[in-house]
Order: structure tokens, then C-alpha cells, then sequence
């Protein structure tokens, strides 16, 4: 479900989609490549409580994908 994605391709979109920019998308590139690796040593380190998403597609199915998986979730839980 998930493909590698570089944090330039990301910013560019939040840019392009003229989205406001925060003090946090301001900050540097390896800033943002820090963070990124943070959070994949997370998600590799405890695969069963981080789900990786391919935010590489249109905004409705990145919706319909958060919203299975949140439901899925939220069945296991009860």
C-alpha cells in the first residue's frame, strides 16, 4: 500500500494546492527528512500500531483508505 516518497514531493503539493504554510513546512529539507525517518523507524519498529499510507494519489482515496482503516481498527477494538 505504501510507496517511498520523497519530502520535496510533498511540500510541493502543499504548495501547489496553494495550502497555507506553517513554521513547520518552512523548515529545511533534512529537517523534514529527520522527521520522515523518524516516524518510518517508528512504524518498522511496531508494524502492528503505525499503518503506513501512499499519500501519492488522489485526496478522496486517501480518504476512502483512512476511513477503512480507521474503521477496521475501531471493529478490532470493541
Amino acid at each position: 500500500m505504501y510507496k517511498r516518497q520523497d519530502v520535496e514531493r510533498g511540500l510541493a503539493r502543499r504548495r501547489d494546492e496553494g495550502e497555507e504554510m506553517n513554521r513547520l513546512d518552512l523548515e529545511t529539507i533534512e529537517f523534514h527528512r529527520r522527521v520522515r525517518a523518524g516516524y518510518l523507524a517508528l512504524a518498522a519498529a511496531e508494524p502492528a500500531r503505525w499503518q503506513l499510507i501512499d499519500a501519492d494519489r488522489p485526496p478522496a482515496a486517501i480518504q476512502d483508505t483512512l476511513r477503512r482503516l480507521v474503521l477496521e481498527r475501531l471493529s478490532v477494538s470493541q
